[in-house]
């Protein structure tokens, strides 16, 4: 476990294997999982058939050119393959989104001056992906305050007291003292729950170091030969509202949970 010291005094636990966050021996909700709730799903299934499908593909053209033979012990690990295609697919682009990220704090830490200038790495996709970021920060010279910032947040709604903790890519001024935090993306598509997972961001940023958050940034790392793309919303109190009370739903889950089973 990992011990975490906030500046308003707060001390948690985080497992970096699991990713789960801890206070007092007690289970905080992450921001990703709650902002989640507002994301569109329907999607998933018809993917992962096509995950399924690609594999099968191979397979059977394998079978077909001879360079692959079924039989009788074999056709299950092969239909495993194909069932698990999914899995393997999104296990691959876990790893390119942990490699960008761990680049780019490298790189942030630099500017910040609490490391080594990073050095651009081997892989050719994760070069192209991250240097646009680099490219742009060069641009627009913001002045980085953090990067992997863990924060945290505590609120009450409907007289329910609930809490939740994440992991924030970045925060920086910009444009003479414009506070904005940012989260590198490396998913093909942008999603509304990466903004309410922003918002949630600031929030838990707000309370903790009692400084408004102007903006929020969406870094759309290029990836597959999709473009970079930067997106930046401003914070207004329609978010400030909304995203504690789904982070309080998340919370009640874990009643309803218990009253269900």
């Amino acid at each position: 476990m990992k011990k975490i010291n906030l500046p308003n005094g707060i001390d948690l636990e985080f497992d970096e294997d699991r990713h789960k966050y801890f206070r007092d021996g007690r289970e905080i909700p992450g921001v990703t999982k709650i902002s989640g709730i507002m994301d569109e799903t329907g999607w998933m299934i018809p993917w992962a058939a096509k995950m399924a499908g690609i594999k099968a593909e191979e397979i059977l053209l394998n079978v077909a050119t001879s360079k692959t033979e079924i039989d009788e012990v074999n056709y299950k690990e092969l239909a495993l393959e194909i069932k698990n295609a999914h899995k393997s697919t999104s296990g691959g682009a876990i790893a390119f989104g942990h490699a960008g990220h761990g680049i780019l704090e490298t790189f942030i830490n630099w500017k910040l001056g609490r490391g080594p200038k990073p050095t651009f790495p081997k892989n050719e996709a994760l070069r192209d992906a991250v240097r646009p970021f680099i490219e742009w920060s060069t641009e627009h010279n913001p002045d980085y305050i953090s990067s992997e910032e863990v924060v945290y947040y505590k609120g009450e709604y409907a007289g329910m007291e609930f809490d939740y903790a994440g992991t924030l890519d970045v925060r920086f001024n910009i444009n003479q003292g414009t506070h904005c935090i940012g989260d590198f993306k490396t998913a093909r598509n942008n999603r509304r729950g990466y903004i309410w997972q922003m918002a949630l961001y600031a929030m838990a940023v707000e309370q903790s170091y009692g400084r408004k958050v102007d903006k929020l940034y969406l870094f759309k790392l290029p990836k597959d030969g999709l473009k970079f793309k930067v997106r930046d919303v401003i914070l207004d109190d329609r978010h400030r509202q909304l995203a504690p009370a789904l982070a309080a739903a998340r919370s009640m889950n874990y009643e309803i949970d218990g009253l269900i089973k």
